[in-house]
């Protein structure tokens, strides 16, 4: 008869994550980039948004088929550029 601390008894175990006790496990969350930059370099950007703004992002994402993260981008770039243009500054 196996004891319940016995090793035979060791089996690996799902944690928090989903990953086996002995294992490294999937990495947390997803890294995405939507620009496209020469040098590959990229910048991490956290911004805190309403509920209001948050829902009504969800549910353009889901009408145009995008993610939230290149939805935004795609948004801003345009913006970013005009007012470069606008103060003279030139990125080429």
């Amino acid at each position: 008869m196996v004891r319940e601390d016995s090793s035979e008894m060791n089996i690996p175990r799902r944690g928090r994550r989903g990953r086996l006790a002995s294992g490294s496990g999937p990495a947390v969350g997803r890294q995405r980039t939507v620009d496209i930059d020469e040098n590959g370099v990229y910048y991490s950007l956290s911004v805190k948004i309403s509920e209001r703004l948050h829902r009504r992002l969800g549910m353009a994402c889901a009408a145009a088929g995008t993610t939230r993260v290149e939805l935004i981008v795609g948004a801003i770039e345009p913006v970013i550029d005009e007012i470069l243009e606008k103060h003279g500054i030139r990125l080429d």
